[in-house]
């Protein structure tokens, strides 16, 4: 499998298959990061979209100092943001974290294969108390777990201390664990 730095190499030498490959192998993931931090498959498809036509354009100044798709994933970030501010639901998913009035749109849409082997119910309650968590501790949740990014890199990211990164996780996972056992 070619590594994202042979890719980027390539597309920057005009390698439109080169470029093409490396932006549908992260299409997914950061479909599904921007669908759960957004909460509207809408907004979700516009911001990924926009986040690739960000990072096509800005290619040529990426600096090989990370990880490929930490740095795409920072570009989200900023972009997903941006949606959020402009959002009338801003202060409810910042402040709240209910996911009450979105119906459907939490479901992601690309299962991984050991949340397909979990039972319905389950998953179920696992997403409504992922959309419960406030929302910088649901961003970190994510990135780490599901985008399988480091702490430190989310801790650049989200522009945050590591410390920060790290009991934005601790706090997520001790209000997971309370809020699962109320669901039983």
């Amino acid at each position: 499998m070619t590594t994202d730095a042979e890719l980027v190499r390539q597309a920057r030498d005009g390698d439109d298959d080169a470029l093409e490959t490396l932006l549908r192998r992260y299409q997914d993931p950061l479909y599904g990061y921007l669908l759960r931090m957004l909460k509207n498959r809408h907004d979700a498809e516009e911001t990924a979209q926009a986040t690739f036509v960000i990072a096509i354009r800005a290619l040529s100044r990426y600096r090989e100092q990370g990880h490929f798709k930490a740095w795409l994933f920072r570009i989200a970030h900023r972009e997903a943001l941006r949606v959020l501010r402009r959002s009338k639901r801003t202060r409810e998913i910042l402040e709240q974290g209910e996911d009450s009035a979105h119906g459907d749109e939490w479901i992601d849409p690309l299962p991984q294969p050991d949340e397909a082997a979990q039972a319905g119910e389950s998953r179920r309650k696992l997403e409504k108390a992922l959309g419960a968590l406030p929302f910088a501790e649901r961003e970190v949740v994510l990135l780490r777990m599901k985008e399988d990014l480091t702490f430190k890199e989310i801790a650049e990211l989200t522009g945050s201390p590591l410390g920060t990164a790290l009991g934005r996780m601790r706090n997520a996972l001790k209000r997971l664990r309370e809020m699962m056992e109320t669901y039983e």
